[in-house]
């Protein structure tokens, strides 16, 4: 159960940092404060459960496709943000092509290693007696 939440505490972590890049980077790429967090949490979300059904659907219908089924999956996060939150927008095709390339990429840079910072930060815990 540890090994879950940590895992959904990184996914959600480096989705919140490749967000931050894309809107550091992009200027049609905008959102408030709390269309931020709104959107970490519908991103990971999507991607979440968008990831293995593409997969799965990859693996019978387009095996070609397999390689590129994160960065749909991120796509559609990002499209579904775009269309429900109010506090979130993505404007232009070049900020679209850019934004699901910068998120998928920081994310999954972050989300590789995030782990191994957070290991060295917290470390072995051993109690003395």
């Amino acid at each position: 159960m540890k090994k879950m939440l940590i895992s959904a505490l990184v996914f959600l972590l480096a989705n919140a940092i490749g967000l931050l890049v894309a809107m550091f980077f992009l200027v049609g790429f905008t959102t408030n404060f709390g269309g931020f967090f709104l959107a970490v949490v519908l991103l990971s979300v999507v991607e979440a459960l968008a990831g293995p059904l593409l997969e799965n659907l990859s693996k019978k219908n387009l095996p070609a496709m397999q390689g590129s089924v994160t960065l749909i999956a991120t796509f559609l996060g990002l499209f579904f943000c775009d269309l429900l939150l109010s506090g979130f927008q993505i404007s232009g095709l070049n900020t679209w092509l850019l934004s699901v390339l910068i998120v998928w990429l920081v994310a999954l840079v972050a989300g590789l290693a995030l782990p191994k910072l957070l290991a060295k930060w917290v470390g072995p815990r051993t109690t003395n007696i």
